[in-house]
């Protein structure tokens, strides 16, 4: 075990193990890992993951940009980097599908110190821009007051629709509402559970369908997954069924 481990809680040892195991992880140790699926996957609270989070933040079991939902384990490419040519291809295509973060630079840095192969094969480029290392991630920020239903999807500055004329109400052209082309985990089950609110289960379902088909955001079964447990819970808490 790690010396560090030794002095967190259990809890601590909990999400770290947790992290070393998710299917959401990636052996190289850099990977999008939003807070909303730590707490369904581990079926917490975000009062009780904030205590462990910030033991594995100050401790340097870990580093996360709260920006880009990703997460750096500092110590994965001393005891798990690639063995071979092949491992090292699958590693590169897992960090290209990663978001921009300032994460890159310290993974370059762990990487030229734990896996020369790795390092070497690093495109040209990588984590430039990100010169210093992310300060410590507040543990759980507040989560932003979404929109409504009739505003998801509308572009920044667009007016609202008229329903008989298809025009803005100030008489310019409107875009008809939309989900963004890369929308976030939290806004697409956001939007699913309003969708299920309005309309039902089924239209939310044949909404994640649709999002899963068309931006590639989960597979489709885990989306569906996910919303059967929000619905599983919200059911709960009004007292149904």
């Amino acid at each position: 075990m790690d010396p560090g481990m030794r002095r967190v809680s259990d809890d601590a040892r909990l999400l770290a193990l947790y992290l070393l195991t998710c299917e959401h992880r990636r052996a190289e140790g850099l990977f999008r890992l939003p807070k909303a699926y730590m707490l369904e996957d581990l079926g917490w609270v975000p009062e009780r993951l904030a205590k462990p989070f910030a033991e594995l933040l100050e401790n340097g079991f870990l580093a996360y940009d709260d920006d880009a939902q990703v997460v750096l384990i500092r110590r994965a490419l001393k005891y798990q980097a690639p063995e071979n040519d092949n491992q090292v291809t699958a590693a590169l295509r897992h960090l290209d599908d990663l978001p921009d973060t300032p994460l890159t630079s310290e993974f370059q840095r762990l990487a030229e110190r734990f896996c020369e192969r790795l390092a070497k094969r690093l495109p040209e480029g990588f984590g430039e821009g990100y010169g210093h290392p992310l300060p410590p991630s507040l543990p759980l920020p507040p989560a932003p007051t979404l929109p409504s239903v009739t505003d998801i999807g509308r572009m920044p500055g667009e007016k609202e629709q008229d329903s008989q004329t298809g025009r803005g109400r100030e008489g310019k052209a409107s875009r008809p509402p939309r989900t963004p082309r890369h929308p976030t985990d939290e806004f697409v089950i956001q939007r699913a559970r309003e969708i299920q609110a309005q309309d039902g289960p089924d239209a939310a379902k044949a909404y994640l369908r649709k999002v899963g088909e068309n931006y590639g955001q989960a597979s489709r079964e885990d989306q569906l997954r996910r919303l059967e447990a929000i619905i599983a819970q919200d059911a709960a808490e009004a007292g149904g069924p």
